[in-house]
Parts: C-alpha cells; structure tokens; sequence
C-alpha cells in the first residue's frame, strides 16, 4: 500500500514526491525490483519475499522518491524493516543521474518524520567517511563506537535502557527464530558490554560472525531457514536449528543456534548459546530447555566458549556435554588472546 508523505523541490527545481510503501504490494514490487536489482542476492532475497507476501510480523516499508508525481520515476529509495518498535535501515539508493540534487535528504526527512510515529530505535550501517554517513548524524543517528559505521537512532535517551529492561524467567519466552527477530536480534547484537559488565564470554556468535558486538544486518540471512534457503546458502551451511528469549517488550534477550560444524567438515552439529548481560541469569533457565529439546537424537555436538566456567559451560554440563579440549590463544581482542574450550556430546 502506497501512502503519500510529501513533497520537496530539488536543487534542479525539480519536484520530488515523497511516500511509502508498506508491503507486501504487488503493483509497486515491478518498480521497486528493478531499481533495487544491483543489490546483493542476500538482500535481493528479503526485498522479493517482502513484497510478495507478510514475513511474519516483520513490516518492511520502501521510501520512495519520485518525480512530479506517484507514477514518476523512482529516483531515491530507503528501506526500514521493523517489528516492535526497533527497525533497521537499509537499501539506500538515488539513481546515479539524480545524485547531487538532495533527493536522498529529502526523502529521508520525510522518512525519519514518519518512523518517529512508531519507533523508539533504529539501526544502520555505512561507511564512516561516506556523504551518507554525515546525513545520517544530522537526522539524529550516532555511531556505536569511535571507529565502525554502525549507528543507532533513540526516540528519547532512555529508550534503550528501556528495551532491554530486566525480566524474570516467568516472563521471558521461547521463540522460533522469526523474520520479525531481523531487526531485534541485530539490536542484541550491536549491544556495546559497559565497563562493568562482566567479561563476555567469546565468540558473540559464530554463525553471525560476531567475534563480541557488531552487525548481524547481513549475517541473520544465515541463521534465518527461510532466508538462508531462498538466496541459496547451501544446507551444510545454514543453521538447521533457531530459537529467540524474547522479553515482554520485545526485545531478544539471547538465542539458541543450531548449524553444522565447519571444523568437523559438517560431521557435527554446532550449538551456540547467547544471553544478553541484563539476562544471563534469568534467562538460563530458557536456554537449558531450548538445549533439552534440541531436535537432534545421535550424532555429535558441539560448543565453544572462551570461558570453561562461565554460563555456557555451565548449560552445556547440564545437557550432558564434557569438556573436550581446549584451543590455546585461539581468539584475539582488545589485545589479548583467550583460550577456547570445546565441549562434545555424542
């Protein structure tokens, strides 16, 4: 469905005519595809599935610009999939003959003003010496730490905190990992630990190539079922098994990811297990029945951690794993290198 937002005059005088469209839509998918087709197969995959059909409680709205009029060309596009108050944006372009004219900027007011209607936090990430990267600052994004491109948006100061605010077990659930969990999951995952957070365990995530905090935006595509199918990762090397701890607010408090094992040549199953620092303990008891109920009933499994007494160890021990070896120095940050240890069962 396409809803006008607006229009703007352009530095050629032209006119740009702002909206969105909030898929699944039919008519615009013949105009969005094309402008969108340089994108890569991973990102080509969403913006087909999101316009032919819901994607769970996922909504992925277009921001389109276009001249004169609705049925003008399309110039500038911005994406913004989002579920619960946090969305996560992306795919943005201007047509390279319509660049330098502010399409993009004016577009993207039109956008931020709209996304302040049912937003409380918004994520991105761009190159940190780009254009774009200033524009983004001056709608109110900043980055998360002094050197990457990564950048969050919050409604308010506190709305993070908000998000992210402790739960009992009680109120923490178990979810299937949903496209709806796109957006949320990379929040989780671009989570900076405070000073004085205990020492997290490493890695973040092997599946989403999260070494400690960073972007899951391109990386979720692996671990989704759906999406990992659809922009053609081949089975040994997409997760066979995905659960989200959601909070009552929404938010993904951790996860538990079942993929083939890479070291072992896809022999063994790798199970990984993650808890946001606000709920490592509450959300333990989550994740200890995520592992009892694991669809696998032989082979292998495993799991690595930086820690042999931390939290994971202390889940795997329950679900019956032994501890099988340990990797000396094996992952390197902040410039010190750590131990990984390896659990087995079977």
């Amino acid at each position: 469905m396409y809803t006008p937002l607006g229009a703007a005059t352009l530095s050629t005088g032209e006119t740009l005519l702002c909206g969105v469209v909030l898929t699944p839509d039919a008519e615009w998918a013949s105009r969005i595809r094309p402008f969108l087709a340089h994108k890569q197969p991973t990102w080509r995959a969403h913006i087909d599935a999101s316009l032919e059909r819901p994607l769970d409680a996922l909504k992925t709205r277009f921001y389109v610009g276009t001249l004169g009029n609705a049925a003008g060309p399309v110039v500038t596009c911005v994406m913004v999939a989002g579920a619960r108050g946090v969305g996560l944006l992306g795919y943005v372009f201007t047509a390279p003959e319509h660049r330098g004219k502010g399409a993009y900027t004016a577009l993207m007011a039109h956008q931020m003003e709209d996304c302040r209607k049912g937003f409380s936090i918004l994520t991105l990430t761009t190159n940190p010496d780009s254009s774009a990267f200033r524009i983004y600052e001056r709608f109110g994004f900043r980055r998360i730490d002094a050197s990457s491109g990564r950048m969050k948006w919050l409604a308010h100061p506190d709305a993070e905190t908000e998000w992210f605010r402790s739960a009992s077990s009680d109120e923490l659930r178990l979810h299937p990992l949903a496209w709806d969990d796109w957006p949320t999951l990379n929040l989780t995952a671009l989570h900076v630990p405070a000073p004085d957070e205990p020492l997290e365990e490493l890695p973040r995530s092997w599946a989403l190539n999260l070494k400690t905090y960073g972007t899951a935006e391109g990386t979720f595509a692996d671990v989704h079922p759906d999406w990992a199918h659809a922009w053609g990762r081949r089975p040994r090397e997409r997760a066979t098994h995905a659960v989200t701890v959601r909070t009552p607010t929404g938010a993904v408090a951790g996860w538990l990811l079942l993929h083939p094992d890479s070291l072992s040549m896809g022999t063994a199953q790798h199970v990984e297990l993650y808890l946001h620092p606000t709920f490592v303990e509450t959300g333990r008891p989550l994740l200890s029945r995520a592992l009892r109920e694991l669809p696998v009933n032989d082979g292998v499994l495993t799991a690595y951690t930086s820690q042999s007494d931390g939290y994971r160890a202390s889940l795997m021990r329950e679900a019956g794993f032994h501890h099988a070896a340990a990797l000396p120095s094996w992952i390197e940050h902040a410039g010190t290198r750590h131990d990984v240890h390896v659990f087995r069962r079977g």
